[in-house]
C-alpha cells in the first residue's frame, strides 16, 4: 500500500541509471591519469556514505576508449556484484566500472540522492537475494529496469535524508572514539608488553626469557562432528570465532584458543565451558603466570610469521613451544593485565555503542524510508 502523498515509480523514471567499464588493462596509456575510478577492489569503501578516494584511476585516454563514462559528484552507485549490494554517493567527479550500477538524480530528478542511498542500503537484503551465480554472484541489469521505488514529495525525502544523516554523523563520531581507544590500547601494549615502560615498583627487575612451552599448555581441539545442536548453550570455537554451539564443553575456560590452521595470528579468550574444533589448539598456564597477560603477549604477537604451509597458513604444536619470550613476575604480569584490561573497557563501552546506533538507524530507516513513520515538513 502506497502511504498517503507517495508515489510508485520505477527507479528509471526517478533518476538516470547508467552503468561503468573497464578500459583495456593491457594498455598503460589508459591508466594512472589521474580520474578515479570506483571498482571491486573499493568495496571495503561503501556503505560509508560518501566514496572519495579510489584504488585505482583511468586515464581521459581510458574513458574515451572504453565505455565508461564521467559521473558527476553526488551520483549513487550500487555494486551488484563481489559486495553485492553495497553503495555509495560520489564525493567527486568519477568513473565506475561494469560492475557498477550509477543514478543521477539532477535537477530534474523527482529523487534526492541521499534519499535514494538510504533506501539502497535498506534494500540490502533484497539485493543480496536477487544475485545469482556459481563463483560470483551478480545481479543482470534487466532487474534495474523494473526495479520500483515508493516516493514522498522531495521536501520530505530531504527531511529523512537529515534526519538520516544525523544519526550517520553520530555513528561516524562514536567510530572514531572507538578507532582512537584501540590505537591507544595497541600503543600501551607495545610498551608495557615490551618492557619498554614499566611501573615504578617493578623498574630494574629483570624479565626472564622462555619458552611458550614453559608457560602454556598447549592442547588440541577436536573435531565437532555430530555435537552441533540449534538449542545448545556451549559455544564451539574455531579459528574465525564461534562457529556453533552444542550441549556439553570439551574443556573448561578461562583459556586461549590459538588456529593451528587457517587464521592461526588471532588469539582468542574464551570464558566458561566450550568446544574447541580441531583446527586450533586450546592453552591453559599454571599458577605462576598470568593466563590474561600471556594473552595479550600473543595478541600482540606477529604469529603468522611462524606460518609452515605454503597454502592454508598452518602452526605446529611444536612450533608455538619452541617460540621464545620475555616474561616479567607474577605481580608484573597481573598490573600489566589490569592496565591494558581497563583500555579494553573503554573500547567495549565504544564497540557497544556503534552497534546500538547502527541498530537504531536501521530500525529508524525502516520507518521512515516506507512511510510508516511520517515526518513534519
Amino acid at each position: 500500500m502506497v502511504p498517503e502523498g507517495w508515489e510508485e515509480h520505477l527507479l528509471d523514471d526517478s533518476a538516470k541509471r547508467r552503468s561503468g567499464h573497464t578500459p583495456n588493462k593491457k594498455i598503460p596509456d589508459y591508466w594512472n591519469g589521474g580520474i578515479k575510478w570506483v571498482s571491486l577492489a573499493d568495496s571495503s569503501a561503501l556503505d560509508d556514505g560518501y566514496i572519495r578516494n579510489t584504488d585505482k584511476e583511468i586515464s581521459t585516454e581510458g574513458l574515451r576508449n572504453s565505455s565508461a563514462v564521467m559521473l558527476p559528484a553526488e551520483t549513487v552507485i550500487l555494486s551488484r556484484d563481489a559486495g553485492v549490494g553495497k553503495s555509495a554517493i560520489l564525493g567527486e567527479d568519477m568513473a565506475v566500472s561494469q560492475h557498477f550500477i550509477a543514478w543521477t538524480c539532477d535537477e530534474q530528478s523527482k529523487l534526492n540522492n541521499w534519499f535514494l542511498y538510504n533506501w539502497l542500503q535498506m534494500k540490502k537484503p533484497l539485493f543480496e537475494r536477487m544475485a545469482v551465480g556459481s563463483t560470483i554472484k551478480t545481479i543482470g541489469l534487466p532487474f534495474f529496469k523494473k526495479l520500483s521505488i515508493y516516493v514522498p514529495p522531495l521536501a520530505e525525502q530531504q527531511k529523512i535524508a537529515d534526519i538520516l544523516s544525523t544519526w550517520d554523523q553520530a555513528i561516524e563520531k562514536t567510530e572514531g572514539l572507538l578507532s582512537n581507544a584501540r590505537t591507544q590500547k595497541r600503543a600501551l601494549m607495545k610498551q608495557l608488553l615490551t618492557g619498554k615502560r614499566r611501573f615504578p615498583a617493578f623498574e630494574g627487575q629483570p624479565w626472564k626469557e622462555v619458552r611458550l612451552g614453559d608457560v602454556l599448555d598447549i592442547e588440541y581441539g577436536k573435531s565437532p562432528k555430530d555435537i552441533r545442536v540449534n538449542d545448545g548453550t556451549v559455544p564451539i570455537i574455531g579459528t574465525g570465532g564461534v562457529t556453533g554451539h552444542c550441549h556439553e564443553g570439551f574443556a573448561e575456560g578461562p583459556a586461549i584458543v590459538l588456529g593451528r590452521k587457517g587464521t592461526i595470528d588471532s588469539p582468542r579468550w574464551v570464558e566458561g565451558s566450550f568446544w574447541p574444533i580441531d583446527t586450533t589448539y586450546f592453552c591453559k598456564t599454571n599458577e605462576q603466570n598470568s593466563l590474561r597477560w600471556l594473552f595479550y603477549r600473543l595478541s600482540f604477537m606477529n604469529l603468522r610469521a611462524y606460518n609452515e604451509a605454503s597454502g592454508v597458513p598452518s602452526l605446529s604444536r611444536e612450533t608455538l613451544r619452541s617460540i621464545r619470550i620475555s616474561v616479567p613476575s607474577l605481580d608484573e604480569q597481573r598490573l600489566i593485565s589490569r592496565a591494558i584490561g581497563n583500555e579494553e573497557v573503554f573500547e567495549d563501552i565504544c564497540r557497544r555503542e556503534v552497534a546500538h546506533l547502527r541498530t537504531e538507524k536501521k530500525a529508524l530507516m525502516q520507518q521512515l524510508l516506507t512511510g510508516k513513520r511520517r515526518v513534519v515538513v
